[in-house]
């Protein structure tokens, strides 16, 4: 079995934010509370709760975004914002690309098609090894053998 786990990169811009929102909070903390400043205090917390709120924000949707791909001999699982599908190999009759998707197309059974997203689209190494892979194994299904 071959995992595949696509997700968004780092949100490095939040985390910046995030840290400065908790730097200038602490700060006016500690100069709060050096002069007595009610305001200073009060605002400085709201500041470091915003940069903790900003940073859990980014974890979370970046744990959304995250799309897990399971291939194996007979089929494809895929797991995306808390839902699962799958198929059999022989049940996918089309496949199509864009930038950012892989679409499973499955007209025998009736079923919507699969989707595969990718947060970074053709950018992430694991997307694109994917792609080649999944051809792969519908090939091998289908009983098609290089030339």
């Amino acid at each position: 079995m071959e995992k595949y786990v696509l997700t968004s990169g780092q949100p490095v811009r939040a985390s910046a934010i995030s840290a400065l929102l908790d730097l200038a909070g602490a700060i006016l903390i500690v100069v709060g509370l050096d002069r007595s400043a009610t305001a200073l205090i009060v605002i400085g917390v709201v500041l470091f709760v915003l940069g903790i709120a900003l940073a859990v924000v980014a974890a979370v949707f970046r744990i959304r975004l995250r799309t897990e791909v399971q291939l194996d001999a007979t089929g494809i699982s895929i797991t995306s914002g808390g839902r699962t599908a799958a198929a059999v190999w022989s049940d996918i009759t089309g496949v199509t690309r864009d930038a950012r998707a892989i679409y499973l197309a499955r007209d025998k059974t009736g079923e919507p098609e699969l989707k595969i997203n990718s947060p970074r689209g053709s950018n992430d190494p694991q997307f694109v090894r994917l792609s080649t892979v999944l051809s792969e194994r519908l090939a091998h299904d289908r009983g098609y053998r290089p030339l």
